[in-house]
């Protein structure tokens, strides 16, 4: 039986750290494994660091034209792109390209499809609900945060307790533009639950896991936990 070469473990175990970082949950991480193998394989000769956006973009063209690739598929592969040049290799064109307009190349999930099937049809009437602050002031946003719930497959609860907590967010600072806001507020709001509110410590991790996730992986913002 062959041996696993060191360095190319050492590489699947960094990029899942950086995963973990971005709150990739486990039972996704193998797919974004897999699409980067994908890359991998569609480019023998060129090592990763070699790569440029236009050799990306015609890769994911490409992917594009394949019918056997479904839309939620095609996002899943970007953000497992952009995860690795941008945020693990860590490329200067990486933190400038476009990823947000290559996903949106993909045709809107399919409400049917078990990803986005939970909920995903009632957006327009989550949106107006005067109890979802992020979905009514901002709803691009809020489309956002719901796909790459999905896409990160966590369960129907954590999306309800992570909407909570940034929507509580929201209103504590007044309904502020929420890319707009970083560290300080983030700081303000727990410095909030824990000495107005009297919160438990598990509490407030609850309220912190939330705005980590959603700086890191709506925004693409990384906030210390």
């Amino acid at each position: 039986m062959d041996s696993v070469d060191p360095r190319v473990e050492r590489f699947w175990m960094n990029y899942a750290a950086v995963l973990k970082q971005f709150r990739i949950s486990g039972s996704a991480i193998p797919w974004y494994q897999k699409h980067i193998q994908g890359f991998i394989n569609d480019h023998p000769s060129v090592r990763l660091g070699s790569h440029t956006p236009k050799s990306l973009q015609a890769w994911l063209e490409d992917i594009g034209r394949n019918p056997a690739v479904q839309d939620w598929q095609f996002c899943q592969k970007v953000d497992a792109l952009r995860l690795l040049f941008a945020h693990f290799l860590k490329l200067d064109w990486a933190l400038r390209f476009d990823w947000d307009g290559c996903a949106g190349n993909a045709q809107s999930l399919g409400k049917d499809h078990p990803t986005v099937a939970r909920t995903y049809e009632m957006i327009d009437k989550a949106v107006s609900d005067p109890q979802n602050p992020l979905g009514k002031a901002f709803p691009d946003i809020y489309r956002k945060f719901l796909v790459v719930m999905r896409l990160s497959d966590y369960s129907p609860n954590t999306e309800r307790s992570y909407l909570g907590w940034i929507n509580r967010f929201l209103v504590f600072h007044h309904r502020k533009y929420p890319f707009d806001c970083s560290e300080p507020e983030v700081a303000s709001f727990l410095e909030h639950l824990a000495i107005k509110r009297k919160v438990s410590g598990a509490t407030q991790g609850q309220a912190l896991n939330a705005l980590v996730f959603f700086f890191a992986r709506v925004h693409a913002r990384k906030i210390p936990p």
